[in-house]
């Protein structure tokens, strides 16, 4: 939590600081907020479509429906349910 906040923080100050979005949402899907998560990489994407690291990454992929079955399964966005 306290580095979600501090990333925050910073997106008050530069709002388009591309890193800091991704990361803010790497922090929110780890607490499984994942609407959250969501908007944050929208956000890394549409500030940096070149960036690879974002927008080839499994987790951003994920969140925004790009990502294929087995990519889905790989970052953990398949949950099985008994």
């Amino acid at each position: 939590m306290e580095a979600f906040e501090s990333l925050d923080a910073a997106l008050h100050i530069d709002p388009d600081f591309v890193e800091d979005h991704f990361n803010a949402a790497l922090a929110l899907h780890h607490r499984d907020q994942q609407a959250e998560a969501t908007q944050q990489f929208r956000m890394a994407g549409e500030l940096d479509l070149r960036n690879a690291a974002i927008v080839h990454g499994a987790v951003f992929r994920n969140l925004l429906g790009l990502a294929a079955t087995l990519e889905r399964h790989l970052s953990g966005g398949c949950r099985y349910q008994p």
